[in-house]
């Protein structure tokens, strides 16, 4: 998929990073937590892992992934390289 949507890159770093944010946040509210108004997903796998220690084991990949939340939402520009995309979708 990566070598078919090469210009594609931005946006699909984008969603996974929007697909973490929303099951970070099903997971607190599961647990019945009020998740912050925040896209920051090392903020929300801080919580996560308040309740279960196994999110620790994607806290690097959430810091990863977490420079796309703020830079590709709002109107600024960044670079975004194929190996961003195959890290993306490994979260």
């Amino acid at each position: 998929m990566n070598e078919s949507v090469h210009k594609y890159r931005e946006v699909i770093c984008c969603l996974c990073a929007q697909a973490t944010e929303k099951y970070s946040k099903c997971y607190l509210i599961y647990n019945d937590i009020v998740p912050q108004k925040t896209h920051n997903l090392v903020l929300l796998n801080d919580r996560c892992i308040k309740i279960d220690n196994s999110f620790e084991g994607i806290k690097m990949e959430c810091g990863f992934i977490n420079r796309y939340v703020n830079e590709i939402h709002y109107p600024y520009r960044i670079e975004v390289y194929e190996e961003d995309v195959i890290g993306a979708f490994f979260v």
